[in-house]
């Protein structure tokens, strides 16, 4: 299903420029090490991915994360974002694409998800504890919300300005986004210990770039395939051996609704 379902009105889609998502996609290594992650978590909670629940992606894009699900599951997935470029690039999904603001919650959409993926959103939220309670509205109770975003302020640099990032996360940090929240902390975990160099050596070259563009393919697309292809080669290295890095450059977060 690829046509785009509009629910809410949207000033601006400039805080996301379409450039990000002609960049992104399900072979490149960063995507493909935090999906890889993602279903370590899943597997380690005993979560049943042949269940056919239904998913929504905060956040979806241009449907990287919904593709990467229901290769891997039986799982349903809606996405919702803003961009309308990014959103009609959501094909070869079975959910429907809205462009939908959680803010409004909607009757229709009341308790209806059993789960909602959160990849690399909140860091962009004025407000994280009343965005999660938006979300909160839209899952069923007992259902599990994943949450993705950037770690350690010691790696920002100017592709965090670019993407509007508002801050990088610890663990401990996104834990506290949940205080005075109905759900229970079921994982936390660094991940990405070994793009550490990377990043560090991105913050220092990119200091140096003036043109917004630039950053934006500097800081995310690799150089040549072949070097994307020794960075994959690198997430499954790293996954192998380590299954909890003791520091990464992001954090994933596993999170369920008391009932």
């Amino acid at each position: 299903m690829s046509s785009v379902i509009v629910l809410s009105k949207v000033e601006s889609d400039e805080k996301f420029p379409p450039i990000y998502f002609k960049i992104a996609d399900e072979s490149h290594f960063w995507c493909q090490w935090r999906f890889r992650i993602f279903l370590r978590i899943l597997k380690d909670l005993h979560i049943d991915t042949e269940a056919y629940w239904k998913v929504l992606d905060v956040g979806c894009g241009n449907g990287i994360v919904r593709r990467q699900l229901e290769a891997r599951t039986a799982w349903i997935t809606d996405g919702t974002d803003f961009p309308l470029e990014a959103l009609e690039k959501n094909v070869g999904v079975k959910g429907k694409t809205f462009r939908y603001n959680v803010f409004e919650e909607r009757e229709e959409f009341r308790h209806s998800y059993d789960a909602i993926i959160l990849f690399d959103v909140l860091e962009h939220i004025e407000d994280p504890p009343r965005f999660l309670r938006a979300l909160d509205f839209h899952l069923k109770p007992g259902g599990w919300l994943f949450i993705n975003v950037p770690a350690l302020e010691a790696l920002r640099s100017p592709y965090d300005a670019v993407q509007g990032h508002l801050r990088r996360y610890t663990p401990k940090m996104l834990k506290s986004e949940f205080s005075g929240l109905s759900f229970a902390v079921e994982s936390v975990l660094y991940w990405g210990m070994m793009q550490l160099p990377l990043l560090l050596a991105r913050k220092a070259v990119l200091s140096m770039v003036k043109k917004k563009g630039d950053v934006y393919k500097i800081g995310f697309q690799p150089p040549a395939k072949f070097v994307n292809t020794i960075l994959v080669m690198i997430m499954k290295l790293e996954t192998t051996i380590l299954r909890r890095p003791p520091i990464g450059t992001s954090v994933l977060g596993a999170f369920r609704k008391k009932p």
